[in-house]
């Protein structure tokens, strides 16, 4: 009963909207054509959370999740230089599209060992400074380390490593406690991903051989994240991990943490005690920091 109430206030929400003179669609029943999600970068796609959806004649019908975003397709549609139609859709499908199309693809592309600015460069720790700056500030390691806060952000990943090894890289991402390898870029890429997460955290580039902690505060999607970043010197490089707190996720209230009855009654008199100290203990991934 409670998905139906959220569905019918979305579709009366999306009617009242519509009488501004804007058409909705389902998403659920529309599918994005091909041509259309293609005539748009995806760098765009992801910054304006707009979707293409399909071609009426000359013009490109994009999906927007609301009157307020009417000023991103105008400024849109300067960008890529074609005429664009906004067509309301529920905020919800839009993303989960645009993260289907254009973050699915994400790790297979940190994988690619022919394409892109750093193929034919050796990266390691003896490239100087400024190369190092160079390489953290090309499109493809920027692009590369912003997809992957993206998706981390997408599955609800709590930490990301990025673990050096003699011949590659690994990246795992750590999801409810439990670490799963997601790719494995180039191993001369190493130092220049490295870099790029340093200049993000406002860190030293140029120190390699001293552990290093920063944060890094991001807005993706609209989500406001933080990220705490702990680089470690390895013989085979630097380990980078990283610690992701996305202030988006819901809070949870006393009566939605589990406890039983007798348990949160006891919890609520222990708190308003004047002294003392309760520990919230738990491995990596349990929720300590959500509890």
């Amino acid at each position: 009963m409670r998905v139906a109430a959220t569905v019918d206030a979305h579709d009366e929400d999306l009617n009242g909207k519509a009488s501004l003179g804007l058409e909705s669609i389902d998403l659920g029943e529309v599918k994005p054509q091909s041509a259309a999600l293609e005539a748009i970068p995806s760098e765009y796609v992801l910054r304006y959370q707009v979707l293409p959806v399909y071609f009426e004649g000359g013009t490109l019908v994009v999906a927007v999740g609301g009157v307020e975003h009417l000023d991103k397709v105008d400024e849109l549609s300067v960008l890529v230089g074609k005429s664009l139609k906004p067509v309301l859709a529920d905020p919800g499908q839009i993303r989960d599209k645009i993260e289907e199309r254009f973050l699915e693809g994400m790790m297979e592309g940190i994988s690619q060992d022919d394409d892109g600015p750093t193929a034919n460069v050796d990266i390691d720790d003896t490239t100087d400074l400024a190369d190092l700056q160079r390489m953290a500030g090309e499109a493809a390691v920027v692009q590369m380390v912003n997809l992957m806060f993206a998706q981390a952000v997408r599955d609800r990943v709590s930490d990301i490593h990025i673990e050096p090894y003699e011949r590659e890289v690994k990246v795992r991402f750590r999801v409810d406690g439990i670490l799963h390898e997601v790719a494995s870029p180039p191993k001369r890429m190493q130092a220049a991903i490295a870099s790029r997460i340093k200049i993000l955290a406002e860190l030293n580039i140029a120190e390699r051989r001293l552990p290093q902690d920063g944060r890094i505060k991001l807005n993706i999607a609209g989500r406001q994240v933080d990220v705490r970043v702990s680089i470690v010197p390895t013989v085979q490089g630097e380990r980078v991990v990283m610690r992701i707190l996305d202030k988006g996720t819901s809070t949870l209230t006393m009566e939605q943490l589990g406890m039983r009855p007798d348990q949160l009654t006891l919890f609520r008199k222990l708190i308003n005690i004047p002294y003392g100290m309760i520990l919230v203990t738990g491995p990596t991934g349990s929720g300590k920091s959500t509890t």
